[in-house]
């Protein structure tokens, strides 16, 4: 077996251990059910093709008490029971949009109306020799699972020959990028965290403030979604409104030649800046109310 990227696709052996699971998993179903009779008696492993491994895993994951009948037939060490018990809780069907590759794998982004973004671990090959960056986003279908504190695929897909057009592709990024602010970057399943409106509403914020391009294209959005609710949004607002100015102050002080100098920022507000970062900080401390410190950027050169 090929040697994998350490960081973005799961080791060999792990590789190893998930093939065998799944295509042992995909055998005794087929030998149950009967599903695709040319593979009757076949050993797996040697080879099937993707299309009739397709029919017989839709069946596996529409009837999951097929993984406890597996569980009492099959003879597996523990370690192998846990990642079939993970399998059979937790795979998450759905269709995806393969949006980008980060150095330790691929983000989905599910279709449905949540949105959520998953990193995700290649197997054999990386994502990137199936879905070259030029094409994505990609529409994608196929199953996420859990494998040991990571989430890879069930190595089966099912891709779509629609090309997306520049809007479309722009808004799926800027779905990803809002949802990776709302959820985070998802890198395990399941996914427990609780997201309630202010979550979402405050992961909007976020996004709406993460470039200069994003606050004018959005500006009334931004200022509609505040007043909903000053009160509870206003601090991520002055908050992520500084981390935009602060760019700004240091590319004009790098510009200057200043270095190694202290600022903090109050929305688009320079309000302390010292050689010394306590001088700044107590600075700050006199000026704003405790309560509206939460809302400071502090910075440096």
């Amino acid at each position: 077996m090929e040697k994998t990227n350490s960081s973005s696709q799961l080791s060999s052996e792990q590789v190893h251990c998930f093939y065998r699971l799944f295509f042992g998993l995909l055998q005794h179903t087929n030998e149950q059910y009967k599903l695709v009779k040319s593979m009757l008696g076949k050993n797996f492993h040697d080879g099937i093709n993707h299309n009739d491994a397709g029919k017989i895993a839709n069946y596996l994951w529409s009837h999951p008490k097929i993984f406890d009948d597996y569980l009492d037939t099959a003879k597996l060490n523990k370690r192998e029971i846990q990642i079939i018990n993970d399998w059979k809780k937790h795979y998450l069907k759905n269709k995806f949009y393969l949006v980008k590759y980060l150095k330790n794998g691929g983000v989905f982004l599910s279709e449905d109306k949540d949105e959520k973004p998953y990193l995700v671990k290649g197997l054999v090959s990386s994502f990137e020799e199936m879905w070259p960056r030029q094409v994505l986003p990609s529409l994608v279908e196929t199953v996420l699972l859990p494998f040991e504190g990571s989430i890879i695929t069930c190595g089966l897909y099912y891709g779509s020959n629609i090309v997306l057009g520049n809007n479309i592709s722009r808004e799926i990024r800027d779905a990803c990028s809002q949802a990776e602010l709302t959820y985070g970057l998802i890198d395990s399943l399941p996914f427990t965290k609780t997201v309630n409106i202010e979550d979402v509403n405050i992961g909007q914020i976020k996004f709406y403030l993460q470039s200069i391009k994003n606050l004018e294209l959005y500006k009334e959005d931004l200022e509609e979604l505040i007043n909903k609710n000053p009160d509870l949004y206003l601090s991520t607002y002055y908050y992520h409104l500084g981390l935009l100015e602060a760019k700004i102050y240091k590319k004009e002080y790098r510009k200057l030649g200043i270095k190694n100098l202290h600022f903090a920022i109050y929305g688009k507000m320079l309000i302390a800046a010292h050689t010394d970062k306590q001088q700044v900080e107590n600075t700050v401390k006199k000026l704003v109310n405790l309560k509206e410190l939460n809302r400071i950027v502090f910075d440096k050169i």
